[in-house]
């Protein structure tokens, strides 16, 4: 095991300093404003499935943040902790380990060819919205260590992104609406997308607006947390008057395809739901399986059969009654994705 690797427990694995007066500063700031974050009022059709089958099969202490997730092409799960200023990788069978400590708060994590790409903070958000400093893009290669890091100037909220051609990712600001084109070879970044359906409802909000970027299908699927939108626009013509609203009234944080063009969204509070590719929303998962702050999600198939992961923040970021950030493995049903 390399120096900076270690396993990671709950009892193991310190809660990170600060995160305690962090929460009560960033709870004080969101019911000031009456606008405890991602709150779900969903509008969702009841699942009549028998309970699922989910497992914790990590967790850290309260007060971390595991903000984002992807796979890697080994099918290793590696994730943002935002609060702890690390990347963490969970193998099966091995469990979760510290690979990176940084000295910015990581944000939205996606994979390539050789390695990963980052958004980060200088500063923290849990401070408020006005508050993450210089926002960043990070290289890391396939063990998860960081190679280069460039600045993104006049970003806010740098979030999820999502890879669009070599070298080149689409990534969202979620103070400004924006999306921005990010070129990892040439250090770059420049405006993508910018519309007044990508912004917050609120710019004082702490909530993110264009905040979870996938593609599919030749299309850019970018959620809107702030206004409970998910939008399309074609990924070779990203124009304002292409975009469109395939679903509204929906808290949607970051989220996940499946084969079938089903979608798992993460809510940022207790559930995660499947979208089935007409738009339809039934709720996967809840408390009853363990999901406390469901931020992402990723599909990892195994020789068993597919399963989903689910990441979270154990309610730290909406003020919910705090649980430990855990990782829940959930089997996926083979005739029916949205079944388990």
């Amino acid at each position: 095991m390399r120096r900076n690797e270690r396993p990671i427990t709950q009892d193991g694995f310190r809660q990170s300093e600060g995160a305690p007066s962090l929460y009560k500063t960033f709870r004080a700031l969101t019911v000031g404003l009456g606008l405890l974050a991602f709150t779900s009022t969903i509008s969702a059709k009841a699942d009549t499935q028998s309970p699922r089958v989910a497992e914790v099969v990590a967790s850290l202490s309260k007060g971390h943040f595991m903000e984002n997730v992807a796979v890697s092409r080994e099918n290793d799960l590696y994730i943002t902790d935002y609060v702890g200023r690390t990347i963490l990788q969970y193998r099966e069978g091995e469990g979760l380990r510290l690979v990176q400590r940084l000295d910015v708060y990581p944000v939205g994590i996606a994979a390539h060819e050789t390695g990963f790409v980052v958004s980060a903070h200088s500063g923290s958000l849990m401070a408020g919205v006005g508050n993450t400093g210089q926002n960043v893009i990070l290289e890391l290669d396939a063990d998860g260590k960081v190679t280069d890091t460039f600045a993104v100037p006049g970003a806010r909220f740098l979030n999820g992104l999502a890879q669009i051609a070599n070298d080149q990712f689409i990534v969202a600001d979620s103070a400004l609406g924006i999306i921005y084109l990010v070129d990892t070879a040439q250090n770059t970044a420049q405006r993508w997308l910018d519309d007044e359906r990508l912004a917050p409802a609120d710019p004082h909000s702490p909530v993110p607006a264009a905040n979870g970027i996938k593609l599919n299908d030749g299309l850019a699927y970018i959620s809107n947390s702030s206004k409970r939108l998910l939008l399309t626009v074609p990924a070779d013509d990203p124009r304002p008057d292409s975009i469109k609203v395939v679903l509204s009234g929906v808290t949607i944080d970051d989220f996940v395809f499946a084969n079938d063009g089903h979608i798992f969204a993460a809510t940022h509070s207790h559930e995660v739901l499947c979208i089935s590719d007409q738009f339809d929303v039934s709720v996967f998962a809840n408390q009853d399986q363990s999901i406390a702050g469901a931020t992402a999600a990723a599909i990892v198939e195994r020789k068993e059969g597919a399963y989903l992961y689910v990441v979270g923040d154990g309610g730290l970021f909406e003020g919910l009654e705090l649980q430990p950030p855990a990782i829940v493995r959930l089997p996926l049903s083979g005739d029916s994705t949205c079944r388990h």
